[in-house]
């Protein structure tokens, strides 16, 4: 896999913007990038972006991986075997979507469900990382990573991607292609949500998804 384009190499989030549209704590974004489980680039400077579509793309798969019961160190150690079976991208690998089975083992029985062991010690039973994968990760003709859709929104019944071909590589409705952080600024400057929703050809259930994902109301939002 090529690593050299701006999927990979092109900064869009800084942490904290990250943390937001994840619903992610800020500290936990820079403790897995200090542990070397997010692939962030050299930042231009203080406040500035670190995070390409690729590294957004790691640290949903690892919330979700922590949200199943994994801790810290239980999470470096998977991405390690990740790794060495899939090489260093294992996390947004296509392989890992149809190929996964060599280190999520399916441990149901003919006709039952599908059930994955945890990849660090086959003991504890989670939901499917595949199935998660596929349904959130988009990847192109040639297997790169192309789309990402924030689970985070998806919760709140709203459809939010990440695709460096709208937008600007920064989280947008996937219906409008209108920048989140553009409908949620309008609100915090005092627009009634309805009239913004209006404004931008929005449901009032997008826009008030987009407002529970970033939360207090007086948030400041990162253009």
């Amino acid at each position: 896999m090529r690593t050299d384009g701006p999927r990979f190499t092109e900064p869009l989030l800084t942490a904290a913007q990250a943390g937001l549209h994840l619903a992610i704590p800020r500290t936990t974004i820079g403790e897995w990038a200090a542990a070397g489980l997010l692939h962030a680039v050299r930042s231009g400077g203080r406040f500035q972006p670190t995070m390409p579509l690729v590294a957004v793309a790691e640290a949903q798969l690892l919330h979700g991986l922590r949200r199943w019961g994994l801790h810290g160190v239980e999470i470096r150690r998977a991405v390690r075997r990740l790794r060495a079976e899939f090489g260093p991208f294992a996390l947004l690998a296509q392989r890992l979507a149809t190929d996964g089975g060599s280190l999520l083992r399916d441990l149901a029985e003919p006709g039952e469900p599908t059930r994955w062991e945890r990849v660090i010690d086959g003991q504890a039973v989670l939901p499917t990382v595949v199935d998660d994968h596929v349904r959130y990760f988009e990847w192109d003709h040639e297997g790169y990573p192309q789309r990402l859709t924030l689970r985070s929104y998806a919760r709140h019944g709203a459809e939010v991607i990440m695709d460096q071909r709208f937008g600007y590589g920064q989280p947008v409705f996937a219906r409008t292609k209108v920048r989140v952080v553009d409908v949620v600024q309008q609100v915090l400057a005092g627009e009634r949500p309805e009239d913004v929703a209006y404004d931008f050809d929005l449901g009032d259930d997008e826009v008030d998804a987009a407002l529970r994902v970033f939360g207090v109301a007086g948030a400041e939002v990162a253009a």
